[in-house]
């Protein structure tokens, strides 16, 4: 019952205008949260450092950028986010913050002099190198953004997440460069946790630094490069049988890596599919590639 102090006819006018109001916050809030395709940005920003110069023409000439660009172009976002080359200050890293991806110069540095190193794990072109490099870090900053974007329920850790669609991406756009691309970021893991070569991995004892660097969010880097060798020899065993030859992944870690893909596989086309364009991914990917929905 209406309390009588209004007449009947001024709380029909106030329901409506608070009907009103809700419908039109609803269809303004519909207006701006549609998702959308083709909503990355990027740019080459003018390197701080003068010596980075000439490494910001070649990614350029390479048009790495771009490359990422086309990679994530399938993905429907429901707002639009940049990634960019920037100086920064002398640290070597890479990160995703609001809506930008931030790729340092200094990063790309250590990845080239990795590359051009004269003895190497894995003998690869310094160029497929290089790029293979860059296209995971930049792949797996992209996924911290998609995760976030998307708000994608994650069981475990982000980081291990993000290596992995990092790893999912590399295998179902790169094509016949795939495996160059995989040398040359199993090189750079190798690199980072100062072993030269597999043989040093079959040590008694290896040498990882302090005990605090397990508490880092992401994983040793040799953790690392097992996982994306994991992914990879899972996802075509005959195509990659090398891997597990060689020694590169050892045969009790191989034995469960279609499993291992299969799951990551599962969890991209429950998760992260629905929110893909299918047509463009199948230009983008190809029909038989693990990002186009069966």
């Amino acid at each position: 019952m209406l309390p009588k102090f209004l007449p009947d006819l001024e709380w029909r006018s106030l329901f409506t205008l608070v009907g009103f109001c809700l419908a039109w916050g609803d269809l303004v809030q519909a207006q701006t949260v549609i998702a959308e395709p083709n909503r990355i940005t990027i740019a080459y920003e003018a390197p701080q450092n003068p010596a980075h110069r000439s490494l910001a023409e070649a990614m350029q000439a390479r048009r790495s950028l771009e490359l990422v660009q086309t990679i994530l172009s399938p993905i429907r976002l429901p707002k639009p986010l940049h990634i960019k080359l920037a100086g920064c200050d002398g640290e070597i890293n890479a990160w995703f913050e609001g809506q930008t991806i931030t790729l340092c110069y200094e990063f790309i540095e250590w990845t080239v002099e990795t590359a051009r190193k004269t003895r190497k794990p894995i003998e690869v072109a310094e160029d497929i190198a290089i790029t293979g490099t860059f296209l995971e870090v930049a792949l797996h900053e992209s996924a911290h953004a998609i995760f976030d974007y998307l708000a994608i329920p994650i069981l475990g850790r982000e980081e291990d997440a993000a290596d992995q669609m990092a790893a999912l991406w590399l295998l179902s756009h790169s094509g016949p460069r795939t495996g160059g691309f995989l040398a040359g970021i199993v090189n750079l893991y190798l690199d980072e946790a100062g072993l030269k070569n597999f043989k040093q991995l079959n040590r008694p004892k290896l040498r990882f630094g302090r005990a605090t660097a397990f508490s880092d969010a992401h994983g040793t880097p040799i953790q690392r490069m097992y996982n994306t060798l994991c992914l990879a020899y899972g996802s075509d065993p005959d195509a990659y049988r090398a891997i597990a030859e060689k020694g590169a992944l050892p045969a009790e870690r191989a034995e469960g890596c279609e499993g291992e893909y299969r799951q990551v596989t599962h969890a991209f086309h429950t998760l992260i599919a629905p929110h893909v364009d299918q047509d463009l991914a199948r230009k983008v990917y190809g029909n038989g590639a693990p990002l186009a929905r069966p």
